[in-house]
């Protein structure tokens, strides 16, 4: 039997938890047994079978808070992994949607000895509860997410208006510019010949492709060649030889790097009305200064800052008349790209998901995951700024480039609770790579500013092994300022222009 801290803290029947699950116990056993322990029982084995099994019960009345994470691409991994971590009952509901044996293969061997997981249909079938939390991890499913809400359960992340704003770029474009955001002169196209023959009558502009169906991300184009005319010609080759068809899609012109500020300016509101604000600047190449393939995010700075500073103003509150219209309860963020004449709108993302999140919550949260998303989706929603330090958050991501099953994974116990990972399983006791994604997981941590959070993030991974894999590669630069889009340069030039 393993031996339990005394007290009632959250954090220290957290402990227990993790200690009794050490010893073999269930974690709804463990969960009992730590919750007794706490209540002053002298031998946490004597659980009461009442007790045990109203922990247990699936019961439509049950008041028990468990959690459904919600996933297409194991990507909400590390959110069911840390309400674990937490002591919270969580299941993880996915959706496969691969077809090769191969890749399908891989993707059911995600949490496997780990994490409880099922099928979405088997969740909505049999998890809802009235105490039951659905938490969608990216802007998929937005079906099924609307839906629970329609049959009266508690949920968080995707919703069909989030979906559309995160996917169809034109309405997404539209509200922002009905809303006072500029945005870069843009063309929409609907076949290959428009858009090759708009670039030879305008050679003297570079261009950004990118596609309208969110699908075909990978196939954003930015051009690198510094000269305008030289950019425009790199993106009409790259159009006039692409092998897949993307639909429909536009043209923006590129705002040159070094006369831009690039920021993600994000809000949290509950039925239309903000109550909390962050500020992102993340980096979105895989490879050190900035070169090498796109990811979803090799890095990322993220800071609580308040609704009134210039910063919130200029950006996205003045798309808050329009989330009051929809009565919104959710997270609403735009990326702008700050030029000599303001702000220029890019792109809403609205999804729970990328590197900012995690850097939230495992870097910056004074209190449990588990607790802040509950209160958010209750809306006691009062006071919430101060559950987060007012740190900067850093986090780091793990690439692999060739990815493969039976990986060992080493994450070291004095700083598990800051890794979120997007693969993993477990094996006779041991973590696991399934190969199934080239994305490792990142590492999350914070400090005074940009440079000293980069500072504990590099020291930790680098020089105490806080992660290791074989093979693995990550960003050496996050706190560095020798190149054009390094965080550390974009938040001095936001300091400047007085918006911060």
């Amino acid at each position: 039997m393993a031996d339990l801290l005394p007290g009632t803290s959250d954090s220290i029947i957290r402990e227990n938890v993790r200690a009794l699950k050490s010893q073999g116990y269930s974690e709804v056993d463990a969960l009992a047994r730590a919750s007794k322990h706490s209540k002053g029982s002298t031998d946490p084995n004597e659980t009461d079978e009442t007790e045990l099994a109203d922990v247990q019960s699936d019961e439509p009345d049950s008041q028990d808070r468990q959690f459904v994470v919600v996933t297409k691409d194991f990507s909400g991994l590390g959110w069911a992994k840390k309400l674990q971590e937490e002591g919270e009952t969580v299941t993880l509901a996915h959706k496969c949607h691969e077809e090769e044996p191969k890749f399908k293969k891989l993707y059911e061997q995600v949490a496997k000895g780990w994490i409880p997981t099922m099928t979405l249909e088997e969740a909505m079938k049999s998890l809802k509860t009235n105490s039951t939390y659905w938490i969608f991890a990216e802007n998929n499913f937005p079906e099924e997410a609307d839906k629970l809400r329609a049959d009266g359960q508690k949920v968080f992340g995707t919703s069909a208006l989030q979906e559309k704003m995160e996917h169809d770029r034109h309405y997404a474009v539209q509200i922002a510019e009905e809303s006072g955001l500029s945005s870069p002169p843009t063309h929409e196209f609907t076949t290959r010949e428009e858009g090759l023959a708009y670039m030879d009558e305008n050679p003297d502009k570079a261009y950004v492709f990118k596609p309208d169906d969110g699908k075909f991300n990978y196939l954003t184009f930015v051009p690198v060649r510094k000269k305008d005319e030289d950019a425009n010609r790199e993106t009409f080759t790259y159009l006039q030889h692409m092998k897949e068809d993307p639909g429909t899609y536009i043209l923006q012109e590129r705002i040159p790097i070094e006369e831009g500020t690039e920021v993600c300016v994000e809000a949290w509101l509950y039925e239309g009305e903000p109550f909390l604000a962050t500020l992102g600047l993340e980096v979105k190449r895989k490879n050190t200064y900035d070169i090498g393939e796109m990811a979803g995010c090799g890095g990322d700075f993220s800071q609580i800052i308040p609704l009134d500073s210039e910063l919130v103003k200029q950006t996205i509150a003045l798309m808050f008349p329009f989330y009051k219209e929809q009565n919104y309860t959710g997270i609403a963020d735009v990326n702008v790209i700050f030029t000599k004449e303001g702000p220029q709108f890019l792109e809403v993302c609205n999804r729970f998901g990328y590197n900012s999140h995690p850097n939230l919550f495992l870097a910056l949260a004074l209190d449990g995951f588990g607790s802040i998303i509950a209160d958010f989706i209750d809306g006691n929603v009062d006071g919430m700024q101060e559950r987060f330090r007012k740190d900067v958050g850093c986090s780091l991501t793990f690439f692999l480039d060739h990815p493969r099953e039976g990986l060992p994974l080493h994450v070291d116990k004095r700083w598990e609770e800051q890794f979120y990972p997007f693969d993993g399983y477990m094996e006779d006791g041991t973590f696991l790579l399934t190969g199934y994604s080239d994305e490792i997981g990142m590492f999350l941590d914070h400090g005074a500013s940009i440079e000293a959070a980069w500072d504990t993030v590099w020291n930790k991974v680098v020089f105490e092994e806080a992660v290791s894999v074989p093979d693995m590669y990550y960003r050496t630069d996050l706190g560095k300022d020798d190149y054009y889009n390094a965080p550390v340069l974009r938040m001095k030039a936001l300091k400047k222009k007085g918006l911060l």
